[in-house]
C-alpha cells in the first residue's frame, strides 16, 4: 500500500506530483526507508529480479549516468533519479511473483480517492482550470488524469470481471471530470480487454464470433435509426474532439509545437542528450510523449530504455498473456504523457505491472520436471527428469542445463 499511499499528501492538499521540492522529497524518502524496513523484516520473502526488471533498471542507470557527460546544472534531478530507481528495485524485489497483492493494495487507495475526488467536483471543492476540474491539492487535471490511468490498468487486471467493470466506471468518471482523454481511452480499451477475456476458455470460436456480429449490428442500428449522432456526441464530450481549445484543430493542445521542440533538442545532442534540469533553463515544459521525451532527454541512449520496454512486452506475452493486453492499453498514456524518470503512479506503476514476474506455475499444470508425486512418509517433492546425454558417462539431471 505504500505505492497507492501517494494520494495522501494530496488529500492533505500537498501537492507532491512535480516530484520535487522538500515536501516531496521528504514523502519519497519516507517511503523508501519504509521499503528498506519491509525488506530487512522479511527479507527471506525477498524475489531476485527478473531478466526484464534487470534489462530495464541496467538501462536507466546508463541512461542517467551518460547524462552527466553534459554537465550538472541542479543535483536535484538526479537525487529524483537515484531515488527513483531505488524505489523501483526495493518494490520489484518486496513484490516478486505477488502481483496481485500488491496491486490489490494500491487499489485500496487509489479507487477511494477517485470516489472522493468526485465527490469533491461535484460540491466544488476543488478548483478549476479552463472548464477542467483540478486535482487534489489544486493539482494538474493531467496528473489526476494518470493516476487514474494507472488505477485502470491495475483494476483490470487485478479484480473479477463484474468489480474491475464497476471500478473503471468509476474511474471513467472522474478522468471525465478531469478531462483526461488519453486516460479515458486507457479506461475503455482495458474495458474491453476485460470483457472478452476468457480465463475459463469457455467462449469457443462461433460464441465470439456471435458476439462480433451482434456488436457489429447493433452499431449499424444506432445509425440507422439516427441514434448516431448521440453516440458520436458523447465520444465528443469525453474527448473534446471539437472543443477550440483542446480539440482537433488546436494541434493537439499545443503538443504539436512542443514534439517539435523534442525533435529539435534530440539533433542539438543526439547521443547522450542533456543534463537532468535542463529543460525547465530553457522554458521547455515537455514533449507530452514518452518516447519523444526519451530522445530529447537521453539522445540515441534512450534506445535501452524503449528496447526494455519491447523485451518487457515481449516476455508478458509469453507467460502472462491477458496481462499483456491489460499493458498494451497503457499506450495512449505514453502517446500524450511524458513523465519518464517519476515516482508517480503513473509511470511507476507501470513499469512494475510490466516488469513483475507472473505468479508461480502450479505444480500440476507444470513441466514434468516439476510434476510432484508421493513418497511413504515424506512430503510430494518435484520428480528430477533425466535425459540422454551428449556423450558417454556425462548424463545426469537435466533440471538445470536442459531447461536453463
Amino acid at each position: 500500500m505504500i505505492d497507492g499511499a501517494v494520494v495522501l499528501p494530496f488529500l492533505a492538499g500537498i501537492d507532491i506530483g512535480a516530484d520535487a521540492g522538500s515536501q516531496a522529497m521528504l514523502w519519497y524518502s519516507t517511503a523508501l526507508a519504509a521499503k528498506f524496513a519491509l525488506l530487512v523484516l522479511f527479507r527471506r520473502e525477498r524475489a531476485a529480479l527478473g531478466g526484464p526488471a534487470k534489462a530495464f533498471l541496467i538501462g536507466m542507470t546508463i541512461m542517467v549516468a551518460a547524462t552527466l557527460l553534459a554537465g550538472i546544472i541542479t543535483p536535484s534531478p538526479y537525487y529524483n533519479a537515484i531515488g527513483f530507481l531505488l524505489h523501483l528495485t526495493l518494490t520489484l524485489t518486496l513484490a516478486g511473483r505477488r502481483i496481485k497483492p500488491y496491486l490489490g493494495g494500491v487499489l485500496a487507495l487509489l479507487i477511494p480517492a477517485a470516489a472522493i475526488h468526485i465527490v469533491y467536483c461535484l460540491t466544488h471543492r476543488v478548483g478549476e482550470l479552463w472548464g477542467r476540474y483540478l486535482y487534489f491539492a489544486n493539482a494538474q487535471p493531467n496528473l489526476g488524469g494518470e493516476i487514474d490511468g494507472a488505477a485502470a490498468l491495475a483494476a483490470a487486471f487485478t479484480l473479477r470481471r463484474a468489480p474491475a467493470l464497476g471500478a473503471l466506471a468509476l474511474l471513467l468518471v472522474d478522468m471525465s471530470l478531469l478531462q483526461a482523454r488519453s486516460a479515458v481511452l486507457v479506461d475503455l480499451a482495458a474495458a474491453v480487454v476485460v470483457i472478452f477475456h476468457d480465463p475459463q476458455k469457455q467462449a469457443t470460436l462461433r460464441r465470439t464470433l456471435a458476439m462480433l456480429l451482434g456488436a457489429v449490428l447493433f452499431t449499424v442500428g444506432v445509425l440507422a435509426l439516427g441514434g448516431g449522432g448521440k453516440v458520436f456526441g458523447v465520444f465528443n464530450d469525453l474527448l473534446l474532439i471539437d472543443n477550440q481549445y483542446r480539440g482537433v484543430s488546436s494541434g493537439a493542445s499545443g503538443r504539436l509545437d512542443l514534439w517539435q521542440t523534442a525533435i529539435d533538442l534530440f539533433v542539438a545532442s543526439p547521443l547522450y542528450g542533456h543534463a537532468l534540469g535542463y529543460f525547465p533553463t530553457i522554458g521547455y515544459i515537455g514533449s507530452h510523449n514518452l518516447f519523444l521525451l526519451g530522445l530529447a532527454q537521453f539522445g540515441a541512449l534512450s534506445l535501452l530504455f524503449f528496447g526494455a520496454l519491447l523485451y518487457a512486452y515481449g516476455h508478458l506475452f509469453r507467460v502472462d498473456r491477458f496481462r499483456f493486453w491489460v499493458m498494451i492499453t497503457a499506450l495512449p498514456l505514453f502517446a500524450f504523457n511524458d513523465r519518464l524518470l517519476n515516482l508517480n503512479p503513473y509511470p511507476f506503476l507501470i513499469y512494475v505491472m510490466l516488469l513483475l514476474p507472473g505468479p508461480a506455475p502450479d505444480p500440476a499444470e507444470a513441466p514434468g520436471r516439476l510434476k510432484p508425486y508421493p513418497r511413504p512418509g515424506r512430503p510430494m517433492q518435484p520428480r528430477p527428469v533425466r535425459v540422454a546425454a551428449a556423450g558417454a558417462g556425462r548424463g545426469g539431471v537435466a533440471g538445470r542445463d536442459a531447461h536453463g
